[in-house]
């Protein structure tokens, strides 16, 4: 499933500690222990090689940004994968797969305007053991052309039909509850039916419902990237209860370069600063100290708990098109104990 729910670190620090009293200490500074391997393309990405006269000169830094033509239309299989890994041995729980078409409808020396459509989910394995929730996520747009202004660069801008979108998704929530009620309870389908009704209100709740997927696959263009040297930086997300955002630091690195085809693999990590979130967690469960319903399963999920964040994209730079990505989001429960999310995206040749 290409599609992440809002807020991905938010919400699993929030399902971690909201009913903690004390946080006693993050167990690891990173997740040496067992940590899931970093995602990879798919062994069938394509290969181009056909030569090409613009590569970089050597020592020369890399820039990516769209070369997008109107009327051109770029189609992707992704297949949405969920594990369990214990001591580095994965179990997978279910996966998904799904058609993706990206448009160009228009062009100009301002930016560009693309229509992202993906399909629903087809049957996957396991699919009976996937929650309503992704259910829900994975079939809310499906069909819906979302169509995403985006500038020269590559950075997105906004969502030009949000409105249509809003009205579109709303108009079939009511269905794909009804679809899930047999196994459901009534109070949990209300609740749901809250949250998504709440969060389309506004230009900014629909956009970061439906941006979720293409923010990442566009997270490469319009950066600098030096051939010998990762590019490091510090990045916050918001803090649901107010107060200061939560730090992450990010990586981007150019793992390979075939000079000949202008392929490029492009590293991305995102993950947790380690000291500065104890910190902030330790002042939100503070303020939660006279809560009395923790248990020491929670606690222990507080001590373990770490994320990271990482996907690599095979780029063709002679025309800046992905051929293929690979993200993976991972979340510790306990030592050695991970869930993670992985999807994989493969462009179909025209």
């Amino acid at each position: 499933m290409f599609c992440r729910r809002p807020a991905f670190w938010i919400a699993v620090v929030v399902a971690a500690c909201v009913s903690g009293l004390t946080l006693l200490k993050a167990q690891d500074n990173a997740p040496a222990d067992s940590a899931p391997a970093d995602s990879a393309p798919a062994d069938s990405a394509p290969a181009d090689s056909a030569p090409v006269d613009n590569a970089p000169a050597e020592n020369a830094p890399l820039r990516l940004t769209p070369h997008w033509k109107q009327g051109e239309v770029l189609n992707y299989k992704i297949t949405s994968t969920h594990e369990q890994i214990d001591s580095g041995q994965a179990t997978p729980e279910w996966s998904l797969h799904h058609d993706l078409s990206i448009e160009v409808i228009a062009a100009d020396d301002q930016g560009y305007r693309i229509g992202w459509t993906q399909s629903g989910p087809a049957a996957g394995d396991a699919e009976q053991s996937i929650s309503l929730a992704i259910k829900l996520f994975s079939g809310l747009f499906a069909g819906q052309q979302i169509v995403i202004e985006v500038d020269r660069s590559g950075q997105i801008m906004g969502v030009a039909n949000w409105e249509a979108l809003r009205d579109g998704i709303l108009a079939g929530l009511d269905a794909l509850l009804a679809a899930n009620a047999d196994d459901t309870p009534p109070e949990e389908l209300d609740h749901l039916k809250q949250q998504i009704t709440e969060s389309l209100q506004t230009k900014e709740g629909v956009e970061n419902l439906v941006l979720s997927a293409p923010r990442i696959f566009l997270m490469p263009y319009g950066k600098d990237y030096a051939l010998d040297e990762p590019t490091e930086s510090e990045n916050t997300t918001p803090n649901p209860f107010g107060g200061e955002p939560f730090p992450l630091r990010e990586k981007f690195e150019v793992s390979k370069y075939d000079a000949d085809s202008g392929i490029a693999e492009i590293v991305w990590k995102q993950t947790m600063v380690a000291d500065k979130t104890v910190e902030i967690l330790l002042a939100i469960l503070d303020q939660l100290s006279t809560r009395q319903d923790v248990t020491q399963e929670t606690l222990n999920e507080i001590r373990a708990l770490w994320m990271r964040d990482d996907a690599i994209f095979r780029i063709d730079t002679t025309t800046s098109v992905i051929k293929a990505m690979a993200h993976r989001q991972a979340v510790r429960h306990a030592k050695g104990q991970w869930s993670a999310d992985t999807v994989q995206l493969l462009q179909v040749a025209p």
